[in-house]
């Protein structure tokens, strides 16, 4: 699937124009940097290369940073209706500036690109991220302040503190960083990544047709993983104020009976499942203190759906 521009990116471009009627020109010049940056990542192949350094992981190419832009716009839109006949009559992003905006954008592109030069373990490190970073933005003085932040913003969406606990935005400063001149609430930037990461389940993360056809050709333990991917599905329904995720699990049944000894895989695959949406609840619940002017999730849905072979 190749690049196709995302909704969140109409919105920057959007919001810069809007932020900067006074000044154009500055308006184009900062979507260029967010394009140029992009443009970028995707001739080198960056992103799509992963698969070839880690190939155990589930996908974290251009679907998945598309799939993490799209997740950040879902958490961040208001929609308007009509009362009377439900009918939309607007969409927008009214909590965050134009800058702010293209910083978590940024963030976004560059978070994952840390999986092309080290252990998977570490690809979270700020000056793993930073090298390819300063890769693409080639030491550019625009982009001295950036070259700081990106790095050590995208650290924060997984990984451990360094007092050994998860609580890694905590480690960011009380006090907003500058970036072009507005201020950047990095704290909530980070969350916002980081539960938009998390939301990014489903299909489009593995193959069906290699896991049908070559039984999982992957690391025995990154299979459960792409086992995963296949049976789940993740809406954001901010309306609501929900998650809403699905799993559809098969079960084989054998004379229209189901047995145990037969539904192994089934179990281990459940089993996994009510782990990662435990750990879902958790992101959630860690992720909703510093994102709860912009955002208000109260519940994750679950709905668990079975059918037999």
């Amino acid at each position: 699937m190749a690049w196709s521009q995302r909704k969140i990116e109409i919105e920057l471009d959007k919001k810069l124009k809007e932020n900067f009627s006074h000044a154009p020109t500055d308006a184009e010049k900062y979507f260029s940097y967010y394009v140029k940056a992009r443009s970028a990542l995707l001739s080198e192949d960056i992103f799509n290369s992963i698969r070839t350094i880690q190939k155990g992981l589930s996908d974290h190419g251009e679907n998945h940073i598309m799939n993490v832009l799209d997740n950040a716009y879902e958490l961040l839109v208001n929609r308007k209706y009509d009362i009377s006949s439900n009918r939309l009559l607007g969409e927008s992003i009214e909590s965050l500036d134009s800058i702010q905006l293209y910083f978590i954008c940024m963030l976004i592109l560059f978070h994952d690109v840390g999986n092309l030069t080290v252990d998977r373990k570490k690809h979270h490190e700020r000056e793993v991220i930073r090298e390819v970073y300063n890769h693409i933005r080639k030491f550019e003085r625009e982009f001295d302040d950036e070259q700081v932040l990106i790095p050590e913003v995208a650290s924060k969406h997984s990984g451990t503190a360094s007092d050994g606990s998860k609580d890694t935005i905590g480690e960011l400063g009380t006090y907003p960083p500058h970036l072009f001149g507005a201020k950047i609430y990095t704290k909530k930037c980070a969350a916002l990544l980081r539960f938009a990461d998390e939301l990014a389940e489903g299909p489009q993360r593995t193959s069906i047709f290699m896991n049908k056809y070559y039984k999982y050709p992957y690391e025995t333990e990154s299979v459960i993983y792409h086992k995963y991917a296949e049976i789940t599905r993740i809406d954001i329904d901010r309306e609501h104020e929900r998650i809403c995720v699905r799993y559809n699990f098969q079960l084989k049944s054998v004379n229209g009976e189901i047995k145990e000894e037969e539904n192994k895989e089934f179990i281990e695959l459940f089993d996994f499942s009510i782990k990662r949406l435990l750990k879902l609840e958790a992101e959630r619940k860690y992720c909703r203190f510093p994102l709860k002017m912009q955002l208000d999730l109260s519940a994750i849905k679950p709905v668990i759906s079975y059918c037999s072979q």
